[in-house]
């Protein structure tokens, strides 16, 4: 694993954070992991976990794990909706919202009562 990962820092010219990099363990023996956290400098992590703000975990998300991107959708229309933006900008700032969500959307099967918040969300900054 450790030859691996020099392989890739040789061919990339990137570097791994050991002090940000974690591992995760399912039904492995206790000796294994311990020998694993010496060899790579890397320690044991905990499930769930963050990862670029959204929880992650064997369970789906919950809508409780989801308001951080709710909020992110609400920042981002709320920062441009004080200004007087015509009909066509508005179309643009969301579907520039929306996008980024289909990111979300492709690696975590997000609650159906969070994407009805976002379309009201988003159908509410349209109409006003």
């Amino acid at each position: 694993m450790v030859n691996a990962f020099n392989f890739f820092s040789k061919a990339s010219g990137l570097q791994l954070n050991r002090g940000k990099s974690n591992f995760y363990y399912n039904g492995v023996d206790e000796g294994l992991v311990k020998e694993v956290e010496r060899a790579t400098g890397m320690c044991r992590g905990n499930v769930p976990f963050r990862y670029l703000g959204v929880s992650v975990s064997p369970k789906r998300l919950s809508v409780m794990d989801c308001n951080c991107l709710v909020d992110k959708v609400v920042d981002r229309i709320r920062g441009l909706g004080s200004k007087q933006i015509s009909y066509a900008g508005r179309v643009v700032l969301i579907q520039s919202v929306l996008s980024t969500l289909s990111y979300w959307a492709r690696i975590f099967i997000l609650p159906k009562m969070m994407i009805k918040r976002i379309e009201a969300i988003c159908r509410d900054y349209l109409w006003h």
